[in-house]
């Protein structure tokens, strides 16, 4: 079996996910694969920091992978070496060398328990709808508003970052979404939902505003028989009862199940352990572009000699 060979910066997020989930050996800089990086805090907000810090890498011949663990939803001048994985970013400008980081530290473990179908699909929510983030606040007064939907909201003005914290404060949480089949799931401060990877880990539907959002394994996942998403309030609110009423209780049963299924096997620490380490395997003797641009013109020099 070929084990990548990592050089690891520092202890962080990032070195700590490395080593518990993925395959590889330890190696010196000087003969690894990747660097992976520890320059990036969680939560870094600055566009000039997070820019500095990438710009570190420029002068190696070094592969980088990178998590940036943020909000931050601007572009950046990614170095051809640097593999980006983030978590926050828009599809429109998403560039070649950067990945969507499923936020995957925030999952529930808890075993599969189906939600029969209702005659009226139970759209959940927990949590803050302060100054209405991503919409959350004019998406409920929507459902709200609808006669063909049976509501459980539970709203908050402050933010709990993720799960709360206090157990009664994550059993409200967590038992909304279980006794939710579908739970709204739009975007927070930045431009992704830690709550969408929640509902899916819960065996439960997110339905959401998609915002320009990178979805996570796109090329695998058609995530349309598995969410409700849509550009408006009104459109989402359209939506529900047309994907709800024809379907069978064993229909929606299943649909619950695959939504539990793709977690475990894609979003769950060492399934998504698995994923990055056959994507870098994968990767490890690839060129960057900068690097294969230059020594095709070297080639092409020699050639016309």
């Amino acid at each position: 079996m070929t084990l990548l060979k990592l050089y690891f910066e520092g202890s962080d997020n990032t070195s700590e996910f490395f080593k518990n989930n993925v395959t590889y050996t330890n190696s010196d800089i000087e003969n690894c694969d990747y660097i992976i990086s520890s320059s990036f805090e969680t939560g870094m907000p600055n566009r000039k920091v997070i820019q500095k810090a990438l710009d570190r890498y420029r002068n190696t011949n070094k592969k980088v992978v990178v998590f940036l663990i943020s909000d931050f939803v601007g572009k950046l001048n990614i170095p051809n070496n640097v593999f980006l994985f983030r978590t926050s970013l828009y599809k429109s400008n998403q560039q070649k060398n950067e990945y969507l980081l499923p936020y995957i530290w925030e999952g529930f473990k808890e075993p599969f328990v189906p939600l029969n179908k209702t005659e009226k699909p139970i759209i959940g929510f927990c949590g803050t709808v302060k100054n209405n983030t991503g919409k959350r606040q004019s998406c409920i007064d929507k459902l709200n508003s609808s006669e063909f939907i049976t509501h459980n909201f539970i709203t908050k003005q402050s933010f709990w970052g993720g799960k709360p914290h206090d157990k009664d404060l994550i059993d409200d949480f967590k038992n909304n979404i279980l006794q939710s089949h579908f739970t709204l799931s739009n975007r927070g401060a930045g431009n992704f939902s830690m709550r969408f990877y929640q509902v899916l880990s819960l065996g439960r539907i997110p339905i959401l505003l998609d915002s320009d959002m990178v979805f996570p394994f796109e090329d695998e996942i058609n995530w349309d028989q598995y969410l409700i998403r849509a550009k408006t309030e009104k459109e989402l609110v359209a939506k529900i009862p047309t994907w709800w009423n024809p379907k069978t209780n064993d229909e929606i049963i299943q649909i619950e199940q695959k939504c539990k299924q793709i977690y475990d096997d894609y979003i769950a620490p060492n399934s998504f352990g698995k994923k990055i380490t056959a994507f870098l395997l994968q990767h490890k003797n690839e060129v960057p572009a900068k690097e294969r641009s230059h020594f095709l013109s070297l080639l092409f020099s020699v050639i016309k000699k």
